[in-house]
């Protein structure tokens, strides 16, 4: 369990991280392609969350974005934890 908690750890931490720098150079620079991109990861979390929300209007936009990523990177640390373990099990 500590292996698994570690590994989750780190994914969230290093996630929350990259979309930090992510947002940051993305306000430097013209247009919208980095941050696009880099959420094209959490696609099919915003997209669960706007099937599944029966939004409307301006929360339609907004509304799963806001709660896809926080999502996605929650599942992306919980199965990166269980790869840690995994591997961590295999190869004492």
């Amino acid at each position: 369990m500590k292996t698994f908690l570690k590994y989750a750890s780190i994914a969230l931490v290093v996630q929350v991280l990259l979309l930090i720098i992510v947002s940051i150079v993305q306000s430097e620079v013209p247009g919208d392609s980095i941050i696009a991109g880099y959420l094209m990861l959490y696609e099919p979390f915003i997209s669960l969350i706007y099937r599944t929300g029966h939004y409307t209007g301006e929360a339609g936009i907004i509304e799963p974005l806001f709660k896809g990523v926080p999502l996605g990177v929650f599942v992306y640390s919980v199965f990166a934890g269980a790869a840690g373990f995994v591997i961590k099990r295999s190869f004492p």
